[in-house]
Parts: C-alpha cells; structure tokens; sequence
C-alpha cells in the first residue's frame, strides 16, 4: 500500500512539475474557433507541459530549415503546449487569413507558409530581447487541424548570399 502511494505522489509530482498554464495557448484557440467556427472544431488532444519534460526535446534536434533563414537553431525548450482538432465539416484548403492576422498583431512573424494539394503549414516565430522566444506551427489536412507552440530561446542564422 504505501508502495502504490508513494508511486502515486511521485506521478502527481511529475505532472505538477510539468504542467504550465498558457494564456496564449486559450488564445490561439479562441482565434481558431473565431475562424473556422465552433462547430466545425472539436479539441482531440490538448498537451501542456514544461521543466525537465520540455527541456529534453532540446536535445532531439537543433535546427529546422526555413524561408527566410538558412537555420533557426533550439538553444532551450522552456514549455510545450499541443492541441489537435477534429474538423467535424471539411475546411477550406487553407489556413484562414484571420488567423495570421490575430498571430501578426501579437507579434509573431511568419517564417514559412507551404500549402501543397492537402495540407497547409504554417511556422511563426516571435522574437524577444535576447532572440527568438516562441516558435509555432499550424498544420491543416483535410481531416486535422494541429497546433504546436514551443517557448524558449531560438536562434535565428540568416541566409548568406
């Protein structure tokens, strides 16, 4: 018995280290829910978490190839936050523009937009003092909507001519 608890506290612990309130992340989706309309989304997955759990994705890779620059390279993964939905009526082909419009006037930048026959990417970037601070991607398929915002630190390796 006090095995179990104390497997059970040691689980609870691990989940109160890692869990992070976002305020942006409500934000996006309230954004999301604006454009598409609610009741063409339905939330599948929503994941939040930081610490240790977040700082270990540092290590799985250090730079994305982009538009605008050669590298953006992850020096530290603070939080994590994660949210798919399940389009209950099938969307348009593309991200809506009011989206962008919401993430450009809180300050994120559009580093990559690719939109081939099904999906529709797009990868933000928001810039603080000390560098890039938060990158997010919004994937659509048909079927999908998937959002996943990373806060840290990020550093930007323009293009060389």
């Amino acid at each position: 018995m006090r095995r179990m608890l104390r497997v059970g506290l040691m689980v609870v612990a691990f989940f109160a280290a890692t869990a992070v309130h976002s305020r942006e992340l409500a934000d996006i989706e309230k954004w999301f829910l604006e454009a598409y309309g609610t009741a063409a989304l339905k939330r599948t997955v929503q994941l939040k978490f930081g610490g240790t759990l977040a700082n270990l994705l540092t290590r799985f890779g250090t730079a994305h190839y982009l538009d605008k620059y050669d590298t953006v390279t992850v020096e530290r993964i603070d939080h994590v936050g994660i949210q798919v939905y399940e389009f209950r009526q099938r969307p348009k082909r593309r991200i809506p523009g009011m989206v962008q419009q919401r993430l450009q006037t809180a300050a994120w930048e559009l580093l990559l937009n690719v939109l081939d026959e099904n999906e529709h990417v797009q990868i933000y970037l928001r810039s603080g003092k000390q560098g890039g601070t938060g990158l997010l991607l919004i994937a659509q398929d048909e079927k999908e909507l998937v959002s996943l915002r990373l806060e840290g630190r990020f550093r930007l390796n323009p293009v060389q001519p």
